[in-house]
């Protein structure tokens, strides 16, 4: 079964939720027939004036009552402010800087390729814990050294490589049901690295920082303020700038789903590989669902610039293994350091 929407309609978290409506827990299939669906008819443009007005005033009345929450507590009110605009200095260091073009970073064309690879998510799970990190950690270090063996098979130098992943960020709290709450993190993975320990080291260090820092904030404010002042002008302007200013090169998510199966029609589901749209520049995408156990990597490129995707997936179960093999000769080596020790301190002092 295949599902699409559009990214105005949902957001990765947002349609995880849908495909816990769609699908059930239990593989029982329902007797009772289902009532007939009668689709609403087409809005008129009177119906969506009215509408639109009626989301600008709830925004003007939002930012009115924290105009006079900021009067009767200014203390509160200026420090928000100075976090608003940390957060927004941030994001703009982040988004402003150019990178490095590799070859999957041209003009794209209409035609895809796709693919994917399982990882087990125990495994992941038991990695990210004995290298104190993440499963998260885990999934950008795995993506990093697939990417160095990527570019590297295709002859791309990548120590002076300026070369940028954008990692969406879920921004809702625990009792928002939006359907669109996402901000971004800017991550340069350290693709010069050739040690895989070394490079879950510097991914572990850069999203500890970005988890301090105030750029995924700083980026919801921009969010705000298109939903305040309408989408499509600023929309529009700030996909153009994006195109110019070529941010990042590739975007990694990760999204956490259900770890129960879930059926539909009696059927068990067995996989579900995720799948990223492609933008403007971006030959390449990577997304990342976790399900009943596992984890599903899935792959998108452009027809023309990508014709080797099937590599590009090979290389993430390589890099997986490189970096779990790496984690367990270190764990070896400690081990034995540990137990050559252990005679010396138990011998006590000499007298």
């Amino acid at each position: 079964m295949m599902a699409k929407s559009h990214h105005c309609m949902t957001d990765g978290i947002g349609g995880v939720d849908i495909l816990r409506v769609l699908l059930r827990p239990l593989p029982e299939v329902p007797n009772e027939s289902p009532p007939r669906w009668l689709p609403q008819p087409r809005p008129t443009f009177a119906k969506l004036l009215v509408d639109e007005s009626i989301q600008g005033a709830r925004a003007s009345l939002a930012m009115l009552l924290g105009i006079r929450d900021g009067i009767e507590r200014p203390a509160r009110a200026w420090a928000g402010l100075v976090d608003s605009a940390t957060a927004v200095r941030d994001a703009l260091r982040a988004g402003l800087r150019r990178v490095s073009r590799t070859p999957f970073n041209d003009p794209i064309g209409r035609n895809r390729r796709i693919d994917w690879q399982v990882l087990d998510l125990a495994e992941v799970k038991a990695l990210g814990r004995q290298l104190h990190g993440t499963v998260n950690d885990v999934v950008l270090a795995v993506v990093t050294g697939a990417l160095r063996r990527f570019l590297l098979g295709r002859r791309v130098p990548v120590e002076d490589l300026n070369f940028r992943v954008v990692i969406p960020v879920n921004m809702r709290s625990e009792r928002d049901d939006a359907a669109n709450r996402v901000s971004a993190w800017f991550l340069t993975p350290p693709l010069a690295e050739p040690d895989p320990i070394g490079r879950f080291a510097h991914i572990r260090a850069s999203t500890e920082r970005l988890r301090q820092s105030k750029t995924a904030e700083g980026i919801g404010v921009f969010i705000r303020l298109v939903d305040w002042a309408g989408s499509s002008l600023l929309t529009s302007a700030g996909t153009r700038l994006a195109a110019r200013l070529h941010p990042y090169n590739l975007i990694v998510t990760n999204v956490p789903g259900p770890q129960s199966p879930l059926y539909l029609l009696g059927a068990r589901v067995l996989e579900l590989h995720p799948q990223l749209p492609l933008f403007e520049k971006q030959g390449l995408g990577v997304a990342v669902l976790s399900y009943d156990g596992r984890v599903f990597c899935g792959f998108v490129g452009d027809w023309d610039l990508v014709p080797d995707l099937r590599e590009f997936a090979g290389a993430i179960q390589a890099s997986f293994r490189e970096l779990r093999d790496a984690a367990a000769a270190r764990a070896t080596k400690r081990a034995a350091a540990t137990a050559r020790a252990a005679p010396r301190s138990r011998a006590g002092p000499a007298s």
